[in-house]
């Protein structure tokens, strides 16, 4: 019995998103505040990039953290320069992303607070690691993502985002895109697909 039990609560993690941070222990003991999280990740063409949502009092300094991708935990980003104000956001957008993400001009250069990754692919990276420059996992993104032969569940198949709904909840939808912006209020499309629907 106490195998079943095990076995489903694994099943059922395997297929949630973690909530980041600990508000008890917003600076994880040091001297930087430490409260970020993921709160929405986009593939759909023009807005495609994770957004970071700093849930803190303080402000948080990027440099040192990373975000990981997938299983295999390669890189995805590192936080080299810039950081997010209390209750702000930063945008990590794809590689030569010239959309409408909040900040970008024609050329897709970025201000400061907005910061590039070459390896983001949102059509693969289905999980997303954010660890503190501690070297700690602070939040997952998962999508319990799963195929159908040979055919992907991309998030650039979507229409909208992938977010939490409410900045840092623990619920995690289908939303309208608000990149840069708080989720609050955003319009609930639904749960976010993992398989493709049966032909």
């Amino acid at each position: 019995m106490k195998k079943l039990l095990m076995i489903a609560c694994a099943a059922v993690a395997a297929f949630t998103f973690t909530a980041c941070g600990d508000p008890e222990v917003p600076n994880g003991g040091g001297d930087e505040a430490l409260t970020l999280t993921i709160n929405e990740v986009c593939g759909v063409s023009g807005y495609k990039g994770i957004e970071l949502y700093n849930y803190g009092d303080q402000v948080v300094k990027l440099q040192g953290w990373t975000i990981l991708k997938n299983d295999e935990q390669a890189v995805c980003w590192t936080g080299t320069t810039g950081e997010v104000p209390a209750k702000g956001f930063v945008i990590i957008y794809a590689k030569k992303e010239t959309g409408n993400l909040p900040g970008l001009d024609a050329d897709g250069k970025a201000p400061a607070e907005l910061l590039s990754t070459a390896s983001f692919s949102p059509s693969k990276s289905l999980k997303l690691d954010l660890i503190d420059p501690n070297g700690n996992t602070v939040c997952t993104f998962d999508r319990g993502w799963a195929s159908n032969g040979n055919t992907e569940v991309g998030l650039e198949t979507l229409e909208y985002s992938c977010g939490r709904t409410t900045d840092n909840g623990n619920t995690w939808a289908v939303l309208d895109i608000t990149m840069g912006a708080s989720n609050n209020g955003a319009t609930n499309h639904g749960a976010i697909p993992t398989t493709v629907p049966a032909a």
